[in-house]
């Protein structure tokens, strides 16, 4: 079993973790700032939040190392734009987009729309409760899914839950994909403890998140 930081831990460094993440956040802004993506995000609905640059700079990072046939992503946003948009730029599949609020969806889709990519989609399906873990629902989706992913992104749903289909795709994906998990300390563990010898995990307690990868070293 792999053991993550601990919720103590984490909340503990607070103050150091806002500071790290402002500072980080100005970095990735000045490399996005002159590109489209930078553009269409600056123009966002009254009242929502700006980004934080930091976490869409990585997963573009990620988008162009990996490639990937297919990115599924559990809570649609900002991310969802960055991830379109990196697939356009430097070459992949597509992007399944997974979203349990229609509005919010629709929110989304207004930055695609600016961004004029092609390479995605989103939906908002039905899902079951099928388990629990501590207090946090396991949900299962109503939905055919197009494929196994070479990456995963776990930033929704927004009410607090784990979609059991990673654990269910985990096997069967190559070597070398990964599995981001931003934020939801809990999420991570409970990913943890079932991957198995065929996850490698990497922790970042300054920012919350969790990355597994699907190791080769280990296959069989």
């Amino acid at each position: 079993m792999v053991s993550l930081p601990s919720l103590k831990r984490l909340e503990s460094s607070k103050r150091l973790r806002r500071s790290y993440i402002a500072a980080q956040d100005r970095l990735a802004h000045e490399r996005l700032k002159w590109t489209s993506l930078a553009e269409a995000l600056t123009r966002r609905p009254d009242g929502v939040p700006p980004p934080q640059w930091s976490d869409l700079w990585l997963l573009c990072r990620f988008i162009k190392h990996l490639k990937p046939a297919l990115v599924i992503e559990f809570g649609s946003g900002y991310s969802t734009a960055a991830m379109a948009w990196a697939i356009q730029r430097y070459g992949g599949g597509c992007l399944l987009s997974i979203e349990e609020n229609p509005e919010w969806a629709d929110v989304t889709e207004q930055y695609l729309d600016q961004l004029k990519v092609d390479r995605y989609e989103i939906r908002v399906p039905a899902f079951t409760i099928t388990d629990q873990y501590q207090d946090i629902p396991v949900i299962q989706y109503d939905l055919a899914w197009p494929g196994v992913p070479d990456l995963i992104f776990v930033d929704g749903p927004s009410v607090l839950a784990i979609p059991v289909e990673p654990l269910r795709w985990w096997r069967e994906m190559k070597p070398g994909s990964m599995m981001l998990i931003d934020g939801r300390p809990r999420v991570a563990q409970y990913y943890a403890d079932r991957l198995g010898p065929l996850a490698r995990v990497k922790t970042s307690w300054w920012n919350f998140r969790t990355v597994f990868v699907r190791d080769e070293a280990r296959n069989g």
